[in-house]
């Protein structure tokens, strides 16, 4: 899963008598998954043909899992690897779409033959961590987690993990119908400021398209160093409850519902992400954002 970041500031306002702006990565609706097949040569007519069969394969079963059939697109997948077992587009979106049906022990096989065949690609890495996840292996998270902070040291560093470290937590159906509405959960983290943790919970609707989002994070502060660089402290151990409004896909008002004063763990965030949708709270602050 290919994470977009584009850093954001909710300028300075005074909600609960306590002056705080949050900054807080911002995620593209969609997961983007680079086609990576096998290389083969292509020296006769019927080796290329064989190419470009797998290739309109693959697409289809991309284009399947974007309309949320699930099931369709496994079949097609893992048609493609009965052929081609290191078909590295396949096996990752494989374990993708295993993860979207809770299988999660399958995906983990499929995601660990994908990354001995891509070692360096985190996106290997992020779809594991949701899949171990699901599994409750924190032993595992918090390895992948580790591994993921090393891939962000490296120069150069991968495109989604320039920025703010981000990957989806957990996907809950909010439908009884396969490729229904749903939340997904994403969890930001920073490594430098440990233990700095956001979370985002997105609400979709069955086409895909983002409907609402939630933001669980600190109350933090910009400050201006060296050269003229801003960078974001912590501020206190308090964290804000709230709702990001946009217009034309750009955050215009974040809207604070509660201001929490310590970090609540995983299962307390996503129960507070699941309550905003079930009933709507009067709102504490609004802070103006990007004016």
């Amino acid at each position: 899963m290919r994470l977009f970041v584009r850093p954001i500031v909710l300028r300075t306002a005074r909600a609960c008598g306590v002056a705080f702006c949050i900054t807080a990565g911002f995620l593209h609706a969609q997961e983007q998954v680079e086609p990576i097949l096998k290389a083969e040569p292509t020296s006769t007519k019927a080796k290329i043909t064989r190419e470009d069969n797998l290739r309109m394969r693959y697409d289809r079963g991309r284009m399947l899992d974007e309309q949320g059939r699930w099931s369709e697109a496994l079949q097609v997948f893992l048609g493609i690897l009965r052929e081609a077992p290191e078909a590295r587009g396949s096996l990752l979106m494989a374990g993708i779409v295993l993860n979207k049906m809770a299988r999660y022990s399958e995906a983990v096989a499929y995601l660990e033959r994908f990354r001995k065949l891509e070692p360096q690609d985190f996106r290997g890495v992020t779809h594991l961590i949701q899949a171990r996840q699901g599994l409750k292996d924190e032993a595992a998270v918090a390895a992948l987690r580790a591994e993921l902070v090393e891939m962000r040291k490296r120069q150069p560093a991968q495109e989604g993990l320039a920025g703010a470290l981000s990957y989806r937590r957990e996907r809950i159906p909010l439908s009884q119908q396969e490729g229904g509405a749903y939340m997904a959960i994403l969890e930001f983290f920073e490594p430098d400021l440990p233990p700095f943790v956001e979370w985002f919970g997105d609400v979709y609707n069955g086409e895909g398209m983002l409907q609402r989002r939630f933001l669980l994070g600190y109350e933090s502060s910009e400050i201006t160093v060296a050269n003229g660089k801003k960078e974001r402290i912590r501020s206190s151990d308090a964290m804000i409850l709230g709702e990001v409004k946009t217009e034309q896909d750009e955050p215009k008002e974040f809207i604070v519902f509660e201001r929490l004063e310590a970090r609540p763990s995983y299962a307390e965030a996503r129960a507070k992400f699941l309550q905003l949708l079930q009933r709507t709270p009067e709102p504490l602050a609004r802070v103006t954002v990007n004016p």
